[in-house]
């Protein structure tokens, strides 16, 4: 009988991997790039995110585990028979700088590495997973070679002072960018995952805890780090997908009163934006033994949930406000979610973490969810024997992975529109090429392809893109409209805002950037259309509260008075009173 059951299971197992390698044999066509909450081939074609964990480049060996076992070759050959079609290569800063070649014994199994130090391994290995069809995906993982993730130096993307090894924000960026630049002729690069689980670190390698946040615009910001270096890095490579992932924790421990994990929920307040807003992709974590406020030990966080003790509607309820929400279509933070790291040991025995794993499986199917398991490699969690010689097909997670890796992705409706919410109260978020367009003065202006739609009377712009009515051109003239008010009236509409201060853009101009200083409004950014444009007008009056012309994007300021043209309208200009905007000039593309 048990004989019986072996040679099914293994009849089972090699149909499933059967299966496997024609998944793996999708072939996009590159550079991908998002469209709504997809990730997309250059055609437009979903390319969904199936994909791995394989770490040891981030460890004090510096170097991808299995080395030393199998030939690489034959290791990638049990990696694409799951049916992974992309890999999420984890790395260390320490590592890019090592110069000292890797031990032979590390390399045991491939000797043409001898010699080589950390980055050129990384290079053949990168190599190597591409030339077999498989995407690549770079993690920074963290900044010292170590395992990850504990109260340690490598919470925060800097960490000057740390001692092993430090750096400073910059010195993280300059890291990309030189990765960018190196792998920039190997399309088969498709992604920058900018940093692995952000969450409390130690101050100077002291038990001073320093704690990230979201979008309060000082060192330890996250939104506006993965900004900032996002949009370096596709200055240097424009293929590339930017990927983020939430705030993995928060605060100190629940034992002393305080500590959270946030994950993606603050993203409906303040989200990323870039210079190629069809780029970003967010990510998240889940793994049984940790919780919304359960750091993964029972004893920093005693009576607080982990997620592998939720019911099955907790959970998914739990996993939608933390991040299933960004899927939500047609929202102003509407993106992919990658889900870059889950898993559950081989010889799990306990009914509540294995119900975790299923539901959590069956919650990322019926979301279409991008995923990477953690990881391939041979560990507790892992999905290859210890001498990397073949797969582990006859244990629990099996059954579970296969139908997750076979799940068929749904295909977008193309075209499909964009919208992105830029917030200019405390800072710029100045994304159209147009340079410090207005000096002294807070400014936020739409990325390429994409124009006002909205604003709000707290500095919150709705900036929309449709296509075929799309005005924008690829070399734009910008007109600035600031301080006074507009002499002409260029629409034909003579007072269309009557005892308020009018800012109008030029003819066959449309609005892309607006400004305040010191809390007022104060100019307007305006660039050549493609076309000539309608001058049939109509005035938006938002002095007394919402009017919207449309319900695209949610409420994309709430608590604020906001005015919103129609989906087929282009902004020819605002008026504001005092400072506060009353309306807006909406015309008919």
């Amino acid at each position: 009988m048990r004989t019986a059951y072996r040679w099914f299971m293994r009849c089972v197992s090699g149909i499933a991997l059967w299966a496997g390698l024609a998944q793996a044999a999708e072939s996009p066509r590159l550079p991908l790039s998002t469209a709504g909450r997809y990730v997309v081939d250059s055609q437009g074609a979903r390319f969904k995110l199936r994909s791995a964990n394989w770490y040891g480049f981030h460890l004090d060996s510096q170097v991808l585990k299995g080395l030393d076992r199998q030939p690489l070759a034959s290791m990638i050959g049990l990696y694409k028979a799951w049916g992974f079609n992309s890999v999420r290569l984890p790395f260390s800063n320490q590592m890019l700088h090592e110069t000292r070649p890797v031990p032979d014994e590390a390399v045991a199994a491939n000797p043409q590495f001898r010699g080589q130090n950390p980055l050129q391994i990384m290079d053949a290995v990168v190599q190597a997973f591409t030339d077999n069809g498989i995407a690549v995906i770079l993690n920074n993982h963290s900044t010292s070679s170590e395992w990850c993730c504990n109260f340690d130096s490598n919470g925060l993307w800097h960490n000057e002072g740390a001692g092993t090894y430090s750096q400073s924000s910059e010195q993280w960026v300059q890291d990309w960018l030189m990765l960018a630049a190196r792998y920039k002729n190997n399309k088969w690069v498709v992604g920058a995952d900018l940093r692995n689980e952000v969450r409390t670190g130690k101050w100077r390698n002291t038990v001073i805890p320093v704690f990230p946040n979201w979008g309060k615009g000082d060192g330890n910001d996250w939104a506006l780090a993965a900004a900032d270096a996002g949009n370096r890095i596709l200055a240097v490579n424009p293929d590339l997908l930017i990927i983020v992932e939430g705030i993995n924790w928060t605060g100190t421990i629940p034992l002393l009163g305080s500590g959270e994990r946030p994950h993606l929920q603050p993203v409906q307040g303040r989200p990323v934006n870039l210079i190629v807003p069809h780029k970003l992709v967010y990510a998240a974590h889940n793994y049984s033994f940790t919780g919304p406020n359960h750091t993964g030990d029972d004893k920093t966080s005693p009576g607080k949930t982990r997620y592998g003790q939720m019911d099955a509607q907790t959970l998914r309820d739990t996993l939608d406000r933390e991040f299933g929400y960004v899927l939500n279509a047609d929202q102003y933070f509407t993106a992919p979610v990658w889900v870059s790291e889950f898993g559950a040991s081989a010889n799990e025995g306990d009914p509540a973490t294995r119900a975790w794993f299923s539901e959590l499986v069956r919650y990322m199917i019926d979301k279409d969810l991008d995923f990477a398991y953690w990881p391939f490699n041979h560990e507790g969690y892992g999905l290859v024997s210890e001498d990397y010689a073949r797969n582990l097909t006859d244990d629990w997670r099996y059954a579970e992975l296969s139908r997750l890796i076979a799940s068929e992705g749904a295909q977008p409706s193309l075209p499909v529109n964009r919208l992105s919410r830029l917030a200019v109260s405390d800072r710029d978020e100045n994304l159209a090429g147009a340079g410090d367009w207005l000096p002294y003065t807070r400014k936020g202006s739409c990325p390429s392809g994409e124009r006002i739609v909205g604003l709000s009377q707290d500095h919150r712009l709705l900036c929309s893109h449709e296509k075929p009515q799309d005005p924008s051109m690829t070399a734009a003239q910008y007109h600035v409209e600031a301080w006074q008010e507009t002499g002409a009236r260029p629409h034909g509409i003579s007072d269309w805002a009557p005892g308020s201060t009018k800012f109008e853009c030029p003819l066959n101009y449309f609005a892309v950037g607006y400004a305040q200083d010191k809390g007022k409004a104060s100019g307007l950014l305006c660039a050549s259309a493609n076309r000539d444009l309608s001058t049939s007008c109509r005035t938006v009056d938002f002095s007394q509260g919402d009017q919207r012309l449309s319900g695209r994007g949610g409420d994309w300021a709430d608590y604020s008075h906001k005015g919103q043209c129609g989906d087929q309208d282009y902004l020819a200009g605002y008026a504001h009173k005092g400072g506060k905007v009353q309306a807006l000039l909406c015309c008919a593309l």
